[in-house]
């Protein structure tokens, strides 16, 4: 066998994929739902758009917030089912097409990492589907595995590579992005206490990153190349790995950079790609069981024809309703879509037996539902959408649109905002005083 298969093809305990597809299908659920869905409020607005590719402008239609709502929310339903149900192909290239469509209409969604997330759904597509009773220690096929290691490899050296001028060098980028927040204040007045000035500080702190990431760069690809040893090299370079990605990761997001769950979806490859075996079987155990034996009892109660008929049909019906629940744009679209998907599996698995459990998508799908609609009652998505919505119209000069906006946002409005007193300039506000809208660089920033 060459160096290429070895690398590519050696077996990989089952245990690491399914801690990692479980719990990234769940974060990236909550990511599409929860984190990304809000900023839709200014998508198609004045009939203009630049997509992230020259030739999707070309063959799309004008993206509005109902095609970037509606196209996250499936997004995270299918990602709930892939979770809860296991990884299959048709699966993985079915989310990794919503997603990526998701981001690529429009530059308004301007997160780099959401490019990785779509990298990472296309690692998903390899992973083999595996039956949730298969022991956690078995091994299996690792390609898709492979796939996904290098993958991360590559991205912390293109961002090893890309800090290397001198502005970087400097920590002018690091000072900067330090002003906000100022979170690193007492650590700088610290070494001024050592006598290290300013310029030393920054330009050291900013430049030690470049290492950590080459060296995080090189474990990864160290860690897929030894997946099959347990020597005392290979436990103690992962465990420096280990804490060297939460120190970077951590740091970032006590530097308070606004990146979204980016340094989550790192950690957690961290945990899975340098943990030794024996702790991922144990904590994908522990995270699996409960799904699991929920998905065994729904399976033994669900049993012939009209049983996954009956449980097809309660699931459509729960997808509908929270679509109609969900108040947003594109919410409805994206549940009836997933509502009709649920009918057409059930359907089948109904009349020709088609897999092994067919309950468990069909569970799993109502499950995302309910979780759905949970998420939204907690969460200020809608306050946050209707909210910066009110905002654009009005000094866009819809004023009538914009007044609309913002009562919708007083009914999901927190128990502690009260918006009467903010609304009333805004009822009074003649068409001609409207101020000039902001850049939409600008508004996205603005993150409340």
């Amino acid at each position: 066998m060459s160096a290429w298969h070895r690398y590519f093809d050696a077996d990989v305990p089952v245990a690491r994929l399914r801690l990692f597809s479980t719990v990234f299908l769940l974060l990236l659920a909550f990511d599409a739902c929860f984190v990304m869905s809000w900023r839709g409020f200014a998508y198609g607005e004045a009939g203009f758009n630049v997509a992230h590719f020259a030739w999707l402008d070309a063959i799309q239609p004008l993206p509005s917030s109902a095609s970037y709502i509606g196209l996250l929310l499936l997004a995270g339903i299918v990602a709930v089912v892939m979770a809860l149900a296991g990884v299959s192909r048709w699966r993985a290239i079915t989310l990794c097409g919503l997603f990526s469509y998701g981001w690529m209409q429009s530059q308004l969604d301007t997160y780099q990492h959401h490019y990785f997330i779509s990298l990472i759904l296309f690692c998903l597509i390899f992973f083999p589907k595996v039956d949730r009773t298969v022991p956690a220690s078995r091994r299996v096929a690792g390609r898709g595995y492979a796939l996904l290691g290098t993958t991360v490899a590559v991205l912390y050296f293109f961002t090893a590579i890309a800090k290397m001028d001198a502005v970087w060098l400097r920590g002018d980028t690091m000072r900067r992005i330090d002003r906000v927040h100022g979170n690193l204040a007492p650590l700088e007045e610290f070494f001024a206490g050592l006598g290290v000035g300013p310029d030393a500080f920054w330009s050291v702190l900013a430049t030690q990153v470049i290492p950590l990431e080459l060296f995080m760069s090189g474990a990864y690809l160290f860690a897929v190349a030894t997946r099959g040893h347990s020597d005392s090299r290979t436990r103690n370079l992962c465990w420096l790995a280990l804490v060297a990605a939460v120190g970077l990761h951590g740091g970032i997001e006590f530097f308070g950079l606004k990146i979204g769950m980016f340094s989550y979806y790192m950690l957690l490859l961290a945990f899975v790609f340098f943990l030794p075996t024996r702790v991922v079987v144990a904590v994908a155990g522990a995270v699996r069981w409960p799904v699991d034996a929920l998905l065994a009892a729904v399976g033994s109660f669900v049993s012939g024809r009209a049983g996954i008929l009956g449980l097809s049909g309660v699931a459509a019906v729960l997808l509908l309703g929270v679509g109609l629940a969900a108040d947003l744009p594109g919410s409805f679209g994206a549940c009836g879509l997933a509502a009709a998907g649920v009918v057409v599996a059930g359907g089948l698995a109904a009349g020709r037996n088609r897999g092994s459990k067919p309950s468990d998508p069909i569970f799993a799908a109502g499950v995302a539902a309910v979780l759905l609609l949970w998420g939204l009652s907690l969460s200020h998505v809608r306050f946050e959408f209707y909210g910066y919505r009110g905002t654009w119209l009005t000094r866009s000069g819809d004023v009538a649109g914009g007044l609309a906006a913002f009562e919708k946002a007083r009914r999901y409005a927190p128990p502690d905002v009260l918006l009467n007193e903010q609304l009333q300039p805004v009822r009074d506000l003649p068409r001609k005083d409207v101020a000039p809208p902001q850049k939409s660089s600008e508004r996205l920033q603005q993150t409340p």
